[in-house]
């Protein structure tokens, strides 16, 4: 097994941070050559509950190209022991006890722009009993509370975090997200908490404000009986 000092330290650290359970196999498929700049933590309800783990990473000034990268990532995998689930030509994926991992060249749209990276992914099963995952924010949580009131439980939990390439330790964008069931007509709640009306029907109620350098934006869907929310942070640039 490889140290997890092979991979970039400073992101060992911060998926680590983020997710200490599996910072470990992280770092076993992860180059060394590779920066964090992206995480992504989605969790889905039901039956056959789920949770996605994801990082992007971009590759140092001195480290092989993004394909020769995504090769010995995927020597890696193999080594470690898992699986290919892949035919040639196919983008690489691989299993393990049940894991399904996915390994990948991609793009990551970042505050001022895009950038190639190398994209890593844990598919894992996740016990029903066990319930949402995902940590969010107090501020996402306490606006999801002041507008539904109710004590659904949600059905989908995501968190996003896009890294300053240059200040890895600042967070230039988070994105949170849950869907949930929404018996109750939300239109009084838009008033209350300033949202604005879509133009066209089907978008969504917007809300946003200035708080320091972020600007943070909210957007809610109603759809029936069901709602997403969603709340943007994101770091203004001059």
């Amino acid at each position: 097994m490889r140290s997890p000092c092979v991979v970039d330290l400073r992101s060992h650290r911060q998926i680590k941070a983020f997710w200490p359970d599996v910072a470990q196999p992280f770092a076993e498929i992860v180059p060394a050559g590779c920066h964090l700049v992206r995480t992504e933590d989605e969790w889905r309800a039901g039956s056959n509950a789920t949770r996605r783990r994801l990082v992007d990473l971009y590759r140092a000034d001195d480290a092989p190209d993004l394909d020769e990268l995504l090769e010995e990532a995927c020597e890696d995998a193999f080594r470690e022991g898992w699986t290919p689930l892949h035919d040639p030509g196919e983008p690489p994926r691989y299993e393990l006890e049940g894991v399904i991992l996915n390994v990948a060249a991609a793009e990551c749209r970042l505050l001022l722009g895009a950038m190639p990276v190398l994209r890593v992914q844990f598919d894992q099963p996740w016990p029903p009993d066990y319930g949402p995952p995902v940590e969010t924010s107090e501020m996402f949580q306490n606006l999801v509370r002041r507008l539904l009131r109710l004590g659904s439980e949600p059905e989908r939990l995501m968190k996003t975090v896009i890294l300053d390439p240059l200040a890895s330790a600042r967070a230039d964008v988070l994105v949170e997200l849950v869907e949930m069931p929404c018996p109750e007509n939300l239109l009084p709640r838009f008033d209350e908490l300033s949202f604005v009306a879509p133009s066209r029907p089907g978008a969504p109620w917007i809300s946003s404000t200035i708080e320091g350098d972020n600007e943070i934006t909210a957007r809610v869907t109603k759809v029936e009986d069901r709602v997403t929310v969603l709340m943007e942070k994101r770091r203004m640039v001059s």
